[in-house]
């Protein structure tokens, strides 16, 4: 099952910081909708743009990045639940990392991105290709 996420079931929490919108009611990812002629919804696309931050303060929503450290890496916003998480990028750092392929406007990144589970993460999964993450 897949849910659509609206403008009104994003809040704000208070309690991390920086702060990070929580879904309510909580689903995997936010979607992007295509809407057909009569302004209906014929379908869904599970990805969402990748948004380039300049300044670090400025990541708050689901999708944000930030090259860091010289273009070392990149710091995101984790697509399905808007948690910071550094992705370092190969060769210069060990697994794991990430390969990207140097376009600083709309980025890939190889492999897939995990937020697994069994570290705290909320479980997404997917990639992040041409400047969209897409999930799995």
């Amino acid at each position: 099952m897949v849910l659509a996420v609206k403008a009104e079931d994003v809040v704000w929490s208070q309690r991390l910081k920086p702060l990070h919108p929580v879904r309510q009611p909580a689903s995997v990812f936010a979607q992007s909708e295509l809407a057909d002629g009569d302004g209906f919804n014929s379908c869904m696309e599970d990805k969402m743009k990748a948004v380039q931050i300049q300044h670090h303060s400025e990541l708050k929503n689901p999708g944000d990045f930030q090259f860091y450290g010289g273009f070392q890496g990149m710091v995101i916003c984790c697509p399905g639940c808007g948690e910071m998480s550094a992705l370092p990028f190969r060769p210069r750092a060990e697994p794991p990392s990430w390969d990207w392929d140097k376009d600083r406007v709309n980025p890939t990144l190889t492999p897939s991105v995990f937020h697994t589970k069994e570290k705290g993460g909320c479980g997404w999964h997917g990639w992040l290709t041409k400047g969209e993450w897409v999930s799995c």
